[in-house]
């Protein structure tokens, strides 16, 4: 009974009624490479590839052939802490093998098609007694809009179409030690550099709002935002009885060329059976996106105006010294 509560309530996750706001409409391709073993979602800006090993995603600007903006996030770990943030168990993704099903159309609740998308299934670690993770990836023709309703709550979230790309983390069932007072957490590793791959200096810069957390990754150089993370606040958690909006805490450890992004969750006060949804979009910066790949100057100020003054002045003195002299 508890094992097919958890999977059911994954399923009707999957299935609730959305509905869409249109703007600027993109083309998205999607493809399967089996030798790489990996889904890439294309669209004119943004392609990610997701790795079908583990729930990882590398993503970049559509084009950037000096990989200037590659990218990675992967799901690391899944954590059970006490109630003073100390260990009680955790269990290594890394480690794990997923599948994936074909890639899927995306449809409103009138039919039209929205977007595509891709599920992937973990299966239970070896030494928990039961326990599976569902991933969801799903990027949207036009700023897609999903409505839903569980129970007393209403949940609204939009993705932009075109540049960024719905990430959905599900941990279904997970066996509490300390069902009462025990919290779940997600270790990410983000990666603003990827070795031998990356050619760009970036670093990052977290804001914290009161209903949304943005993580952005910044170039040294072009000192504009080239890539984005983002995050609700509060996370949906359920029981067999209700659903629940439980309060994030982020806590973010940045090193030279990566980060660790830790997502600790109030404790979900289950004991029967329990799930956790968390749901991330990831992406570029539209506007951005020209001056990244194809640097130019946003404006011609007057320091650029003397610069290519004097250029052409030495210039034309080096052409008038060299100019051999005239015979009469």
């Amino acid at each position: 009974m508890k094992k097919a509560f958890a999977v059911i309530t994954a399923i009707l996750l999957l299935t609730i009624p959305v509905c869409t706001s249109h703007s600027e409409d993109y083309s998205i391709t999607v493809g399967v490479d089996k030798v790489r073993d990996i889904v890439a979602f294309e669209s004119s800006f943004l392609t990610a590839e997701v790795s079908g090993k583990q729930p990882s995603v590398r993503f970049y600007y559509t084009g950037d052939g000096l990989n200037l903006t590659h990218f990675r996030i992967s799901l690391e770990k899944i954590v059970e802490y006490t109630e003073d943030l100390e260990i009680a168990q955790e269990c290594n993704i890394e480690a794990w093998r997923g599948i994936y099903g074909d890639p899927h159309t995306i449809q409103d609740e009138g039919g039209s098609e929205v977007g595509v998308g891709v599920h992937q299934a973990f299966l239970k670690y070896p030494r928990i007694p039961f326990l599976i993770v569902f991933t969801e990836f799903s990027m949207y023709y036009a700023n897609f809009t999903e409505t839903r309703q569980l129970g007393t709550l209403n949940m609204t979230t939009t993705t932009p179409g075109g540049v960024e790309l719905r990430t959905t983390i599900r941990v279904i069932d997970w066996p509490f030690r300390n069902p009462d007072t025990g919290r779940l957490a997600l270790v990410f590793r983000i990666e603003k550099e990827i070795p031998g791959e990356t050619s760009e200096q970036h670093h990052f810069r977290l804001e914290e709002g009161e209903s949304e957390s943005v993580l952005y990754i910044v170039g040294d150089d072009t000192e504009v935002v080239e890539g984005v993370l983002k995050w609700g606040n509060r996370a949906l958690t359920s029981n067999a009885t209700a659903y629940y909006l439980t309060p994030i805490e982020a806590i973010l450890n940045e090193m030279e060329h990566e980060a660790e992004l830790i997502m600790v969750y109030g404790c979900m006060n289950t004991s029967v059976a329990g799930m956790l949804e968390q749901t991330l979009t990831i992406g570029v910066v539209e506007e951005n996106a020209e001056f990244i790949v194809h640097p130019t100057p946003p404006t011609l100020t007057p320091q650029i105006i003397i610069v290519a003054a004097v250029v052409t002045f030495v210039v034309l003195v080096a052409v008038i010294v060299k100019r051999p002299p005239r015979k009469d």
